[in-house]
This record gives structure tokens, C-alpha cells and sequence, in this order.
């Protein structure tokens, strides 16, 4: 959090200065940022293992199996099981995380609407 709290203070914290367009303009950019082409890595690396150990190896497509190369045939008793529950467990969280905060923009920018 360094970046925050630098040793000169950077002009974009001073929100005095910056009208509510060009604060919401940095809300989005921020936004982009965090939610860009680099969070979706972690899906695309997903998929192509699942996709590859489907193809090459014949596998069902489901998460214990991605982890095959690791934990071997471990893959099919309690681990496996263990993969799968917290896979739709961090699903869920995420979804629901993403669907709120998606909740509170449509929110605040409806009321911004609103207000004339």
C-alpha cells in the first residue's frame, strides 16, 4: 500500500480538486485496470489446462483433474473431492463478489442520474 501513502503526496488523492466526472473517470480507469486483460489470465490458464487434459488425456472436464499432474491419482478419493468443493466454493464467492460491487455502480449511477 506504499503507493498510497508515498513519500510526496500525489495531486490525484487531493479530491477537493477534481469535480465528480473526472473522479468517476479515475474510478473507471482504476477499475479497468484491476479488472482487465490480467485478471482474466487466471481463467484462460484454467481452460487450457482443463481443455488440454480433456483432449490429450481422455479426462472428464472437472477441476480435480487439472491437478492430476500434481497429486496423481489422488485426484479420484477425498483430495479430488476436497478440488471440487473449494473450486465452486471460490465461484460462488467470486461471482457474488463481482455481481455486488456491479449492484452498488448501477446504484450510485442511477442515483446520480436521478439527482438532474
Amino acid at each position: 500500500m506504499w503507493h498510497y501513502e508515498g513519500y510526496n503526496h500525489p495531486h490525484w488523492m487531493d479530491t477537493e480538486m477534481f469535480n465528480d466526472n473526472t473522479r468517476a473517470e479515475h474510478a473507471m480507469m482504476v477499475t479497468f485496470f484491476h479488472w482487465g486483460v490480467h485478471a482474466w489470465i487466471p481463467y484462460v490458464v484454467v481452460g487450457a489446462l482443463l481443455s488440454l487434459l480433456s483432449h490429450r488425456r481422455g479426462f472428464p472436464l472437472s477441476m480435480r483433474f487439472t491437478l492430476y499432474p500434481i497429486i496423481g491419482e489422488m485426484c479420484y478419493g477425498v483430495m479430488g473431492d476436497l478440488i471440487e468443493v473449494l473450486s465452486i466454493l471460490c465461484t460462488v464467492f467470486g461471482v457474488c463478489t463481482s455481481l455486488g460491487l456491479g449492484a452498488m455502480q448501477i446504484n450510485y449511477g442511477l442515483r446520480r442520474l436521478d439527482r438532474g
